[in-house]
């Protein structure tokens, strides 16, 4: 994502998005304008089958999908009051996407799955306590599980959640 060097994508502001499919390999770049009425952060941003999904700005706590192809397709994302984390700690899991969900205080991370046919978030509670590596842990799906995930951080240690 580039955004002329702000994080805040202001209401009408133009930016821009490079995908890259795994399957294809072949990176594709969108204009997008932001029609949703509110500013948005640049840094919260991700991109999942051929979605937008990115958080508020400031104290803008909710969460917007927005069609690549079409950007008057978007959608809030309604059922939790914090916003996401797209950018880094997300993953697609048994159709839901699931994203960061910021410090809960200092050192609590949470995740949150997004469904994305219905554009409703939900709190999980898996979390991870870090006091030491919070920006730098990543949140894995643990293969044939729909509970367990992985968490593996710069302090190189590994831990596997089974709450659900």
């Amino acid at each position: 994502m580039t955004n002329n060097g702000y994080s805040e994508i202001q209401n009408g502001r133009e930016f821009y998005i490079a995908a890259i499919p795994i399957g294809t390999m072949i990176a594709r770049t969108y204009n997008i304008t932001n029609r949703t009425g509110v500013s948005l952060s640049y840094s919260t941003g991700g991109v999942c089958g051929g979605y937008l999904y990115i958080g508020g700005y400031s104290s803008n706590l909710k969460n917007y999908k927005i069609n690549l192809e079409s950007d008057t397709d978007y959608a809030q994302l309604s059922g939790v009051n914090t916003a996401l984390d797209f950018s880094r700690c997300c993953f697609w899991n048994h159709g839901r996407i699931f994203a960061n969900c910021g410090g809960l205080n200092s050192w609590n991370y949470r995740l949150a799955a997004v469904d994305p046919a219905t554009n409703k978030a939900k709190y999980t509670q898996n979390y991870l306590y870090n006091s030491g590596g919070g920006n730098t842990q990543k949140w894995v799906a643990v293969t044939g599980s729909n509970v367990a995930f992985a968490v593996m951080n710069g302090e190189n240690k590994f831990l596997v959640d089974h709450s659900q």
